[in-house]
């Protein structure tokens, strides 16, 4: 059986072809998503094929494959079979397709191929995803039950998931960083930050024996460490939810989804460094790179909100990866010669949906308290499937309206007080930087903050405290 934390609620079928004793241990919990539903794509057979499916091969336990099945495999229909056949029992493939005909029927679809990907991601833990079942290999003992996964059940305090549904009832906040094997200096500052952020924003993370935390960032060494923290932590809400109504619910309240992720790693235009050593393994720089983080976006999407603030501390993601923008962007006049458009940024925000938005650096700078930054998506009033471009932050956190009246009430050239604006902007960033801003609180207590990350984070706050800010500042610093 798959990890009992495998999928999300909605992602969830029945073992419709199971053996009996099979499916009498298969909860909803551990049932393969929707995505494994897919229309199965037109696929030829290849020579030497059965025919018909009155001569097919009946895959039974324990069989096993002559041949590579999935992406680039030989697939020959009676290995495909095999393949499909222990999907179906361990719960990562639906047992009919759409159109009511049987899984197991020897076309490795994309159907087939995305779940022999989820027993790579969930079982076999493995850092590369070729969706490709090799005899004897690491895949194929996984779904033969001969391997089990490494890493531990999540596990939640007596009391935390009652802390976490009423101190997060719109959705939790996870951070997430790379934790790279050379630890040199710069390498380390992302777990510095990422720590700094998960205790301003009580992040919900875990320790290496499967302890939920809050105020805990969570390390990573691959790709397929990030797909596996967000859902064990979403499963795991949703599992302790269940159990405290004491019923399966069809939609889990919405503290059970992460709200905001935040992830720290290097960056550049086209892509994340999300391991632990080698190359950039998140990228869209290629046509097949793209095709990859596509399918990553899809692994995380079923555990975040649908209006998802993705916050991307890393450099230049949010800059043009088609280069024409050559260098780092730190003027504003500079940043607004183009959007973004073609940025991985923008591509995170298209892949997540209208309703979801990123937040991204547009140069090589601090991991945090960089103020040359874009949003795309919704909070930049755009939905990024339709349209790309981003917009400056500046723009969001100074918007023209707040401008404009400032300028009727210093009576001074617009302009002029955008200048200002910029000032006030930058030099509160550099104050951040070196440990020296702090924000007023409701009960007359002052917080010392990261802007950098609050204006990820909370926006709406962040824009708040500086036009307050404003008022005062520019009465020492007046505009010209």
């Amino acid at each position: 059986m798959p990890d009992p934390q495998y999928l999300t609620r909605e992602n969830q079928v029945s073992p419709q072809s199971m053996d009996s004793s099979e499916s009498s241990q298969v909860t909803a919990a551990t049932m393969a998503p929707p995505a494994f539903q897919l229309k199965a794509d037109p696929v030829q057979k290849k020579e030497g094929d059965s025919p018909d499916s009155s001569a097919a091969y009946e895959p039974k336990a324990g069989d096993k494959i002559s041949k590579s099945v999935g992406a680039g495999g030989v697939n020959s229909d009676k290995d495909v079979r095999i393949v499909q056949y222990n999907l179906v029992n361990k719960g990562y493939l639906a047992a009919t397709r759409e159109d009511g005909t049987s899984s197991i029927n020897g076309i490795c679809d994309e159907a087939t191929e995305y779940a022999i990907r989820q027993v790579q991601i969930r079982v076999v833990e493995a850092k590369t995803l070729d969706a490709k079942v090799d005899p004897g290999g690491k895949t194929e003992k996984a779904l033969n039950g001969e391997i089990t996964k490494s890493r531990p059940d999540l596990v939640a305090g007596e009391g935390m998931i009652d802390q976490i549904a009423k101190d997060f009832p719109n959705g939790v906040n996870v951070a997430i960083w790379a934790n790279y094997d050379d630890q040199n200096s710069n390498n380390k500052e992302f777990k510095r930050a990422a720590d700094t952020y998960a205790s301003s924003f009580n992040s919900l993370g875990y320790d290496d024996k499967g302890n939920l935390k809050l105020g805990m960032a969570r390390p990573i060494k691959s790709q397929t460490d990030v797909i596996n923290a967000i859902n064990d932590i979403h499963n795991l809400l949703v599992s302790e939810y269940e159990k405290s109504v004491q019923q399966c619910v069809a939609v889990p309240p919405a503290f059970t989804k992460i709200k905001t992720l935040a992830l720290f790693s290097h960056g550049m235009p086209w892509g994340m460094h999300l391991a632990g050593s080698g190359k950039y393994n998140t990228r869209i720089d290629t046509a097949k790179e793209e095709k990859q983080f596509e399918l990553f976006v899809k692994d995380i999407k079923g555990p975040l909100k649908s209006d998802v603030d993705v916050n991307l501390f890393a450099c230049n993601a949010g800059r043009e990866s088609d280069g024409t923008e050559k260098g780092d962007v730190w003027s504003l006049s500079a940043a607004e010669k183009q959007d973004g458009s073609s940025s991985f940024g923008a591509k995170f925000a298209e892949e997540l949906g209208p309703e979801a938005s990123v937040y991204a650096h547009l140069s090589a700078g601090h991991t945090v308290n960089n103020y040359s930054a874009r949003v795309f998506g919704a909070d930049a009033g755009k939905d990024a499937t339709q349209d790309q471009g981003g917009v400056h932050i500046f723009r969001l956190l100074y918007d023209d309206a707040f401008i404009t009246s400032e300028a009727t009430r210093l009576q001074k050239d617009k302009a002029k007080v955008e200048k200002q604006m910029w000032k006030h902007y930058t030099s509160r960033m550099s104050e951040s930087h070196n440990g020296k801003l702090s924000i007023p609180q409701a009960d007359g207590t002052s917080r010392k903050v990261q802007l950098g990350s609050e204006m990820f984070s909370n926006l709406e706050g962040t824009t708040t405290f500086l036009h307050q800010d404003w008022a005062t500042w520019v009465q020492t610093n007046p505009v010209q």
